[in-house]
């Protein structure tokens, strides 16, 4: 048949799809949802961090592209597996009463309701590991690499452990102008313990 070939979504993975979209709606709610985890890991491992916010803002049909960084122990592949496959399960380290200010670990999954979402990331295992989820929800893992100053260099983390998540944003995403973007994010009630607790520096 011609034309434009339509997937086949069991009802459970609509329904996770349709719960995602309704959790993160804009690019906002994806930024609360990326910042907040990168804090939970700086939380776990009690030390003070940086986390990056990257906004690249295109015309048109062209996807802008939101990206959040920080530096914190990264995650090998196995890690990615297990809390970026399964939608909807909770991986956070609240249930086990780890010292996180996230709920659960949805949102790493609930942003690619916003878009195509790659994860990439160092970690201490000296290797590079990357994975993506499709607007589709289907989890794709990529064959882990050596790190090269090549791939540094592309992530932005120079030196040590850390991890990139990349959105490339649906064309229905709105993208406000840097200084109106940066009064709104200051004005998110979700992230005021982070911006305004001393051990972190988030830089837009």
């Amino acid at each position: 048949m011609a034309g434009k070939q339509v997937r086949s979504i069991s009802a459970h993975r609509r329904a996770l799809i349709q719960a995602a979209m309704q959790a993160v709606r804009d690019i906002f709610d994806g930024i609360v949802e990326l910042v907040t985890n990168s804090d939970d890991r700086y939380q776990i491992l009690g030390v003070k961090g940086i986390i990056d916010i990257e906004i690249e803002r295109r015309r048109g049909k062209t996807p802008s592209v939101l990206r959040v960084r920080d530096f914190a122990d990264g995650m090998d592949a196995a890690t990615m597996e297990k809390k970026l496959s399964f939608i909807g399960g909770r991986d956070s380290g609240l249930d086990k009463g780890e010292a996180v200010r996230g709920t659960h670990s949805r949102g790493a999954k609930d942003v690619a309701a916003l878009g195509l979402v790659v994860f990439q990331s160092i970690a201490g295992d000296g290797k590079f590991h990357s994975c993506e989820i499709t607007p589709y929800f289907e989890f794709i893992l990529h064959e882990s690499q050596a790190i090269s100053p090549k791939i540094r260099r592309a992530l932005g983390i120079p030196t040590g452990t850390g991890t990139l998540v990349t959105i490339e944003l649906d064309h229905t995403q709105r993208v406000p102008q840097h200084d109106k973007l940066n009064d709104q994010i200051r004005r998110l009630t979700s992230l005021r313990n982070i911006l305004t607790d001393d051990r972190r520096r988030v830089v837009l």
